[in-house]
């Protein structure tokens, strides 16, 4: 009876001591559980600040998308106004050279 007391004390012991062991476990594991949720907050926090970085990139790209747009459409009016305006002068100074002549003779 004394040799099964022992032997139950010595379980109960090893029992201990692994129920000790799993429990330094459990909190080391909830520990690491604790810091990846913080580093998973960073993180989001992060994303959500360049998220919104790219947002406002995209509302200047297209904005400058079409002022560029309204620039080309503003070159090719006045391109086209310098054109009648080149012929006009081409044309008025032809005229010019018609009447010089015939004022010189």
């Amino acid at each position: 009876m004394f040799r099964e007391i022992n032997r139950l004390k010595e379980m109960n012991e090893g029992k201990q001591i692994e129920a000790n062991h799993q429990h330094e476990k459990l909190h080391q594991l909830e520990h690491e559980i604790m810091r990846t949720g913080a580093r998973i907050e960073d993180i989001s926090k992060v994303i959500d600040a360049r998220s919104h970085d790219l947002r406002n990139k995209q509302v200047a790209l297209e904005d400058a998308e079409r002022e560029i747009g309204r620039c080309k459409d503003s070159i090719n009016k006045k391109a086209s106004e310098n054109a009648a305006l080149r012929r006009d002068n081409e044309r008025v100074a032809a005229e010019n050279y018609e009447t010089r002549k015939e004022v010189d003779f």
